[in-house]
């Protein structure tokens, strides 16, 4: 796991409650103790790589989104390429078989 700035939130920002379990607070207070911070700053911090992480998910399903319209723009250029060599065996077929009759 990479080492994140830790960020100082100012005692006068904006405060919000939050409603968490038992075993989750105890999870952000080990965290807090470990790296020497608070849990206020594990918090916010967690968040902001939440928002982060979110930011990355959606540049790569639009990249997946992107690559799929690709894929099927290729699919049905082999698609046509193939259709047309069918046409072109069946036409030599057709020649090659003409001429043998003769």
């Amino acid at each position: 796991m990479k080492k994140q700035e830790q960020l100082t939130v100012p005692r006068d920002a904006d405060k919000f409650q939050l409603r968490m379990p038992d075993d989750m607070r105890e999870k952000f207070a080990e965290i807090a103790k470990r790296t020497y911070t608070s849990m206020n700053s594990v918090l916010v911090n967690g968040l902001l790589s939440y928002l982060d992480k979110l930011e990355e998910l959606k540049i790569l399903i639009e990249g997946a989104r992107l690559l799929r319209a690709s894929l099927e723009e290729k699919e049905a250029a082999l698609d046509a390429e193939r259709a047309e060599v069918a046409e072109l065996k069946a036409q030599l077929e057709a020649t090659l078989g003409g001429s043998a009759d003769s």
